[in-house]
């Protein structure tokens, strides 16, 4: 479906979390536009991959062009030829930034939009492991405000898990036996409690001798979990001052299980 008059704020949230058992996509549904009037709409933000075993979440304008993102990503999809590459998911990434940079309004272009592909490939003894591209136009995230900085017309492309972030002796979250690397993008405040507050709170409970609450230890877990964070947030900015509510709706989850012959993340896990 085509809009023609409607501009969306970039308000969402978009989480990735990859683990010893698999890797999850998820992302709320709100949609906050102001013209022709100022509503919140639900709209799909969170599209599987067919060519291979990934996901994507948007966080950022809902439109390209004149086409809302639940039209424009699936064409987008469709129209990705594989070829003979060796690591799919990065290619589309590469992909996928040049189709925004040439398709992308003026008006667009000044809205930060972060995107996440969270999913496997393979490397050079085709062992699958998981992988996290990160697509923005924003230099950076400002340590004071938590805020975008740095709009640009181009799209930054990196691959944060398996190359930056990935220790293979010691997990991020070796506590309580929680292994998942997270991470996320969207509204500034969202974004600040999921990072610094709700992840924290939960160990607090796990570490609480006296009941028999405990971390995720299977996919299955693991996202039903982050349905509670996101549902959590979305109702923080329910009862909070905010006018709009950005982050809200049904959760959008994708989940992958973690291959056959997938590498095995954390050595530490050998001892536990």
């Amino acid at each position: 479906m085509a809009i023609a008059n409607c501009n969306t704020f970039p308000v969402t949230l978009i989480v990735s979390a990859i683990s010893d058992f698999g890797v999850v996509q998820a992302s709320d549904s709100n949609i906050v536009q102001s013209l022709p009037v100022a509503a919140t709409t639900d709209g799909e933000k969170v599209f599987g991959l067919p060519f291979a075993p990934a996901a994507i979440a948007v966080a950022g304008t809902y439109r390209v062009g004149i086409l809302r993102m639940d039209e424009w990503m699936p064409s987008a999809i469709a129209d990705f030829q594989v070829g003979t590459s060796v690591n799919p998911v990065g290619a589309f990434a590469e992909y996928l930034a040049t189709r925004l940079e040439n398709e992308l309004t003026e008006r667009q272009w000044g809205e930060p939009t972060v995107l996440q592909i969270v999913g496997y490939e393979g490397d050079a003894k085709n062992s699958q492991h998981p992988v996290l591209y990160h697509l923005r136009n924003v230099d950076r995230i400002d340590p004071n405000t938590g805020n975008y900085v740095g709009i640009s017309n181009k799209f930054q492309v990196t691959e944060d898990f398996w190359l930056r972030d990935h220790d293979p002796v010691r997990s991020p979250g070796a506590h309580n036996q929680f292994r998942v690397q997270f991470y996320f993008n969207g509204s500034t405040a969202g974004r600040t409690v999921f990072g610094r507050h709700l992840i924290e709170m939960f160990g607090i409970i796990w570490s609480d001798a006296s009941n028999e609450f405990r971390s995720p230890r299977n996919l299955y877990e693991l996202t039903e979990f982050m349905k509670i964070l996101i549902q959590t947030i979305g109702t923080l900015y329910s009862i909070s001052d905010y006018v709009m509510r950005p982050v809200g709706g049904p959760p959008q989850m994708w989940a992958i299980p973690q291959p056959n012959g997938a590498v095995e993340l954390w050595a530490e896990a050998k001892a536990t």
